[in-house]
This record gives structure tokens, C-alpha cells and sequence, in this order.
């Protein structure tokens, strides 16, 4: 036992404790907690705990074992309590995505108390995570990012990057402190490096998607409603072939005359079909007139059958009359029995030779055949079309206004349309065009055009990501047909398309939801020519057609601004060029049945891709056979068609079938359609004029 170091002595000799010692030693007075006296050994004991570090001073009484009565002396140890030794250790995670943001494990997992590692918070250790620390340090993040946040959990030594953070390198200062002593502390620091955000490499994948599947859209609508142009033309040229409307309507003919009552010029009921498809072919032949040639056999005399026939074309001219023909240059002339085309020794041959036949008429000042008187004309149409079938709802409505002067013989057409669809992907697309046309016509030989065009359009985007794409463009091109030999056409077409589509879209990530908006500017060419004839082989019309179609867009800049949370990064990427088109070759043959009142037809193709979809330079065979009403004129029509084309790696095929009947002011119609690869669509469509 020693006493501020000098040892305690009993009679000047060294006092010891215990059996054969010379002295006892014991506690004078109350110590402080934690602080015992051990009375054999004179040891002073602390148990590590109770006080905090300092001096503590404490008395105790040394008494002689040996002296029969009590002699005792006072003396005062002093014990100095250390404070325990803690260590705070830096901190340097890997980097954090400031995208996803991160979560950092216990900050104090390397720090030390008393030599342990890994400190229980709460029972062993505190943290103070803000504020100013012990030694005047400041706590917490030395700069706040723009976006997001860091923080520490003083429960569980957790540090939280969120999402969205911005990119940057920051330097969180903590304080680890005993949890019996908080006055014993240290610091330390967790430096963390947040990289950028990278929001619109995390959305450019699909973003690319929707756009080109915008763009394609676009284009795609835009070279078939330019490609119409041409078809339309081609068709107009067609029936201004006086020749064509007489092969035409005689072809009719030679399938079912028109009849008679016998020695009458009465048209029998069963002829009114026929004269109702010869009127529909009449009135496609724009300006065109024709002599009606009536002819009988050789029963009765001549001036007889002169006359029968003279009544029978004038029924046959006023009956085309009512079915809307302006028959105004139309001449109508019997013949009787003078030209005849069979023998009259025979039943058959008398039955040929009463017929009814369209001429060209004749002028008799020159010799040279006249087929027509131009007068100007100025239609005006206005339609609702409505769709509904298991691949969802459409809805168009449109009109037209079709102009043509006789004296410059140009025609002008400006036509609009709104449409909306609502696809079975949940997609919906709404648009309005406008589009006006000028044609210049040399006669029968060829017409020259061209168009301007604008459109505006909204889609509704609900697959990979959701929100809207507004879109407005202009198109502007040439167009024409011209005929090469009598029977022997080429249509062509060349057009250009520019626009700007703006999209504010929504995509869904692990670590929210990135907003996206911005705009692409497009440019786009487009192209196509083709060559087809038509003949007659028998009571057939075969009808060969070769050609191409071509699209060719040289990608898109797309600005793009990305954001989340209050994050914002501003980017741009490029649409890959997009070029499609197809070389094909055709030959469609139509044939005439049921005495006229149907249509057979078959047309094997043969066809190569450039294509904006899954067909990529492939080659196919195919073709289509179907039958259908031959008139418009009838309360019901019908159509069916069984089309397949296989190639390389694919194979295509579908069966449709219609039919449509008047009702009051429109028509009703229904449709199905059934694919080799699974769709199945069944729908209807009420068409209204008004």
C-alpha cells in the first residue's frame, strides 16, 4: 500500500497485510461508486465504469495488528480515471449512381472503442451527424446537391443516397462519441462520389423505339395517301379512253344484252341490272358520248326493223338517262337488219344479231370519230366512316371538293380529314390533314400534277413509356400518268415530306419516373413509278402491272430534355435513317360471271422488300383470288379475297370477307378478316353521305 508513493510502515518497519502481516487497512469514510478497497491485499479496485475520467482522492485507515489497543493512522490515495480510448475512422464507398442512388453501410463498422471495432450504436457509441462537434468541427455534408440529398442515420450509421442526386463529390463529417462518456469523441468523414445521373442513356433505347415508330407511322401514311394521288390519276386517264368505255361497256354486253319485249321497244325487267352496270361505266367515261347502235333480225321488212330498232335505243338512251348518265351528246340509231353479226338461218344467230351496241360517232363532215362534249363540273362530298371490331375503335370524316374546267381542262381538288383510332395495344391516334391537288390533262394521252399538303397529329403512348407525341409536317410533290401505247400506261410519283414532332412522355424506371420531352425534325423523300397494261382475252380483262415504291428518310435529330425529381439533363440522340419500299410485278385477271353480276378474280405477284417493318430485303411469291358483286348499283354487295404470299424466312396470309347494303342515308357494312398468323378481326362501319 503506498501513500502519494512513500510506503506505510508500522513501528518503522514495512507494514503488511494478512496472515503473519503486521497491520489491517480499511476504508475511511464513503468512496465513490465504483471504488473498493481490498482489505488483503490493499489494492484500490475501479470497475471501469461508474465515474468518469479525473482524480479521485479517497481516505483509509492503517492499523497496528500487534498493539493491544487500537492504533490506527489516517492516510489518502489518489486514483486517476483515463478516459477510454476512441477511434473514429474516414470512410471512402464506391461510387454512387446518381441515378438510383445508394445506401452505404454502417459508417461505424470500422471505428473502435477500447481497442473493439464495430461498436454497438446506442449501448457503446453515439453519433452526431450535424450540428459542431467537440472540437469545433462542423458536422453534416459540406455542400447540399441541387437535387436529391445525403444523409446519415444516427440510429444505424446508415448513410442514404437518393435518387436522383446530383453528380458530384461530397464529404460527409461525422462525430463518434463514447455512449457512458459523449464528452469522449472523434471525428470522421465519409467521402462520396456521386456520378452523373445519365437519364437519357437509362430511357434511350425505348424512347428510340417510339419515336421511329412514330416516324415510320408518319411516312407510311404519308407515301400511301401520295401513291393514291398517282393511282387516282391513272384511273382518270383511263376512263378519258373513249376506247376504254366502249371495250368497257361492250364487254358488258357481250355477257347479257339488253331485252326486249318481242316487236316492242319495252325493256324487260331482267335487263335493268344491265343497264345499271353500263350506266355506272357511262358515268366514270367524264365527257364522253357514244351513238347507241340498235340492230334486229331479218324477220319483218326493212323499214319495220328500222323502226323497232330507232325505239328500242331511244328506251335504251332514256333509261340510262334515269340512271344518271348525261346522255346530252348521246345518238341513238337503228340500224334494223342491215348489219348483222350472225347468220339469220338459225335461232342462235337471230339472237346475236338483235342486240345493242356502243359506237363512236361518226362525224360525217370529216369521217373521223367523235366521242364527246366537255362540260365543267364542280362536286362536293362530305362523309362519316366509323369502325369498330376486337382491334379497337375508328372514326373518320372528310371532305372533298373536286373542281374541272373544260376550257383549260385542269382539275383542282382540295380535300380534308379528320380521323381518330384506338388500336388493341391501347394505343390511340388522332389527325386532321389538308391536302390540295392540280392536275393538267393533254387530252387522253397523259396528266401532270402536283400537291401541297399539311397535316397535325396526336398520339396517345402507352407502351414503354406513357404521355403524348404532337406532330405537324408538310409534304409537297409531283404526280402523273401518261399513256405509252393504246392499252399501255405509266403512273409515277415523286414527293417530299418535312415535319416536327414534339413528345412529353413518361418512363417508369426502378428509381422513378423520368419525364421526357422534346421535339425531332424530319426530312423524307419519297418515290415510285409503275407500268401496266390491260387486254382482253376472251371474255376475260387481264390487267399486268409492274413497279416499285420507295420511302427514305435520313434519320432525325431529336432534342431532349430529361427529368426526375428536380434533376434536369438536357441531351440529344439520333433516329437511325429509315428507307423502305418494295419492286413488285402483277398481273390481275377479272372475269364476269353469273350473266354479269359477279366478278372473279385472281392476281399472283411477285414482290421485294426494302421494308420499314420485319420484311428487310426479302423476295416472295404470291397472290390473291377473290370474287365479288359486280355492281355498286345493287341494294347489297359482296366481296371475298384469299390472299397469301410466301418468301424467304416468311410466310402471309389472310381471308377477308364483306358486305355492305344501302340503308336511308348511308351504308352499312361488316366485315372479317382472319390472318395465318392469328388475328382474327370481325367489325362494321356505317359510311354517311351528306
Amino acid at each position: 500500500m503506498t501513500t502519494e508513493g512513500t510506503p506505510d510502515t508500522v513501528n518503522g518497519v514495512a507494514a503488511t497485510l494478512g496472515s503473519g502481516g503486521n497491520a489491517t487497512v480499511a476504508e475511511n469514510g464513503t468512496w465513490p461508486t465504483g471504488f473498493s478497497l481490498n482489505t488483503t491485499t490493499g489494492a484500490v479496485i475501479y470497475d471501469g465504469t461508474s465515474v468518469l475520467p479525473g482524480d479521485y482522492t479517497m481516505d483509509y485507515d492503517l492499523c497496528d495488528l500487534a498493539s493491544p489497543t487500537p492504533n490506527c493512522e489516517t492516510a489518502t490515495v489518489t486514483v486517476t480515471v483515463a478516459a477510454t480510448p476512441i477511434e473514429a475512422v474516414d470512410d471512402t464507398p464506391p461510387n454512387v449512381d446518381g441515378a438510383t442512388g445508394a445506401s452505404i453501410p454502417n459508417v461505424v463498422a470500422n471505428d473502435s472503442l477500447n481497442g473493439v471495432t464495430n461498436p454497438s450504436i446506442g449501448s457503446d457509441v453515439i453519433i452526431n451527424e450535424s450540428g459542431t462537434a467537440q472540437d469545433s468541427t462542423a458536422l453534416g455534408l459540406d455542400v447540399t446537391p441541387a437535387a436529391g440529398g445525403i444523409d446519415l442515420d444516427p440510429n444505424t450509421g446508415i448513410v442514404t443516397v437518393a435518387a436522383g442526386t446530383t453528380a458530384g463529390t461530397y464529404v460527409y463529417t461525422y462525430e463518434l462519441c463514447e455512449a457512458f462518456n459523449p464528452a469522449n469523441c472523434d471525428t470522421a468523414t465519409v467521402t462520396l462520389v456521386v456520378d452523373p445521373l445519365n437519364l437519357i442513356t437509362r430511357i434511350e433505347s425505348d424512347l428510340e423505339v417510339i419515336l421511329e415508330e412514330d416516324l415510320a407511322n408518319t411516312l407510311t401514311t404519308q407515301v400511301n395517301q401520295i401513291s393514291g394521288y398517282s393511282a387516282d390519276a391513272l384511273d382518270r386517264l383511263r376512263q378519258r379512253s373513249p376506247e376504254a368505255c366502249l371495250a368497257d361497256v361492250n364487254a358488258r354486253l357481250a355477257v347479257e344484252n339488253v331485252l326486249f319485249d318481242t316487236d316492242k321497244a319495252i325493256i324487260k325487267p331482267e335487263s335493268n341490272q344491265t343497264l345499271d352496270d353500263v350506266a355506272e361505266i357511262l358515268q366514270s367515261c367524264e365527257g364522253a358520248s357514244f351513238e347507241i347502235a340498235g340492230h334486229t333480225d331479218f324477220r319483218e321488212s326493212d323499214a319495220y326493223n328500222i323502226d323497232l330498232s330507232q325505239r328500242r335505243v331511244a328506251a335504251v338512251r332514256l333509261a340510262l338517262a334515269e340512271r344518271g348518265v348525261d346522255v346530252t351528246g348521246y345518238v341513238a340509231r337503228g340500224y334494223g337488219e342491215r348489219e348483222p353479226i350472225a347468220t339469220n338461218t338459225t335461232a342462235e344467230g337471230m339472237r346475236l344479231n338483235r342486240r345493242v351496241e356502243f359506237r363512236p360517232i361518226s362525224n360525217e363532215s370529216t369521217g373521223h370519230a367523235e366521242y364527246s362534249q366537255c362540260d365543267d363540273s364542280f362536286n362536293l362530298a362530305r362523309n362519316l366512316n366509323m369502325t369498330a371490331n376486337d382491334s379497337g375503335v375508328s372514326a373518320q370524316g372528310d371532305f372533298t371538293q373536286d373542281q374541272h374546267s373544260c376550257i383549260t381542262d385542269r382539275r383542282e381538288v382540295l380535300e380534308g380529314s379528320v380521323s381518330y383510332v384506338d388500336t388493341e395495344t391501347g394505343q390511340t391516334q388522332s389527325a386532321i390533314n389538308l391536302s390540295y391537288r392540280r392536275e393538267q390533262y393533254r387530252g387522253s394521252e397523259s396528266v401532270f400534277g402536283y400537291f401541297v399538303g399539311l397535316y397535325g397529329s396526336r398520339s396517345e403512348v402507352t407502351t414503354l413509356a406513357n404521355g403524348e407525341i404532337d406532330g405537324f409536317g408538310l409534304n409537297a410533290g409531283i404526280y402523273g400518268a401518261k399513256r405509252l401505247e393504246h392499252d399501255l400506261f405509266l403512273d409515277y410519283y415523286l414527293g417530299a415530306a418535312a415535319g416536327r414532332h414534339s413528345f412529353d412522355l413518361a418512363f417508369t424506371r426502378d428509381f422513378g419516373v423520368v419525364n421526357a420531352n422534346g421535339d425531332y425534325t424530319y426530312l423524307a423523300g419519297f418515290a415510285g413509278a409503275a407500268i401496266s397494261g390491260e387486254f382482253a382475252l376472251g371474255k376475260a380483262v387481264v390487267a399486268p402491272r409492274v413497279g416499285f415504291d420507295y420511302i427514305y428518310a435520313p434519320g432525325a435529330d431529336v432534342d431532349v430534355i430529361a427529368e426526375l425529381g428536380g434533376l434536369t439533363e438536357a441531351g440529344g440522340l439520333e433516329l437511325d435513317a429509315i428507307s423502305g419500299g418494295r419492286v413488285f410485278a402483277e398481273i390481275r385477271t377479272d372475269y364476269l360471271i353469273q350473266d354479269g353480276r359477279a366478278n372473279l378474280w385472281f392476281n399472283p405477284r411477285v414482290s421485294c422488300y426494302q421494308s420499314l417493318g420485319a420484311l428487310d430485303g426479302v423476295c416472295g411469291v404470291g397472290g390473291a383470288i377473290g370474287i365479288e358483286s359486280a355492281g355498286d348499283n345493287t341494294a347489297l354487295t359482296y366481296a371475298v379475297e384469299l390472299d397469301g404470299e410466301w418468301g424467304e424466312s416468311y410466310t402471309m396470309g389472310s381471308l377477308s370477307m364483306s358486305v355492305a347494303r344501302e340503308m336511308e342515308v348511308g351504308v352499312l357494312s361488316a366485315q372479317a378478316d382472319m390472318t395465318t398468323r392469328g388475328a382474327f378481326g370481325l367489325g362494321a362501319a356505317y359510311d354517311v353521305k351528306f
